[in-house]
Parts: C-alpha cells; sequence; structure tokens
C-alpha cells in the first residue's frame, strides 16, 4: 500500500487485517519502487492523491519494472 497519509494508510491497512491478509506499506515513491523490486506482492495499491507525487505516474513506473509487470496495481 503506497500512501502518504497516515490515516489512509492506517485504514487500508486494518481493512487487510480484518480479511485475514498480510499488508506492508511504502509512505514515498522511492520507497515503493524499491520495495516493488525486493519484494513479490500478489497486489500494489497506490493512492493517486500523493503530495509531492503523481500516484498515476507512480503506477506506470511499478508497471515498467520486470519484477512487478504482472502485478495488479
Amino acid at each position: 500500500i503506497v500512501d502518504d497519509d497516515v490515516v489512509q494508510l492506517r485504514n487500508t491497512q486494518n481493512h487487510f487485517t480484518a480479511n485475514h491478509h498480510s499488508s506492508d506499506s511504502a509512505a514515498s515513491p522511492e520507497e515503493a519502487l524499491r520495495k516493488a523490486k525486493q519484494e513479490n506482492f500478489d497486489v500494489i495499491i497506490v493512492s493517486t492523491q500523493l503530495t509531492d507525487f503523481d500516484g498515476l505516474r507512480l503506477c506506470t513506473q511499478i508497471k515498467n519494472l520486470e519484477e512487478t509487470r504482472s502485478v495488479p496495481v
């Protein structure tokens, strides 16, 4: 989950936990890209309202990575 809004991030993580799913988070685009390259995710959720970055641009960057090309974003 990529979101720089702490409250929204916590709410999204709580939803996953309540439904017996694990989640990981990134508070910045740089952290998200690093984690996307290093870890194996089933899905990546990106806020489109990041403070200092275009969330849709981040989605494109994630989809362009060889490691995450087939992961739903």
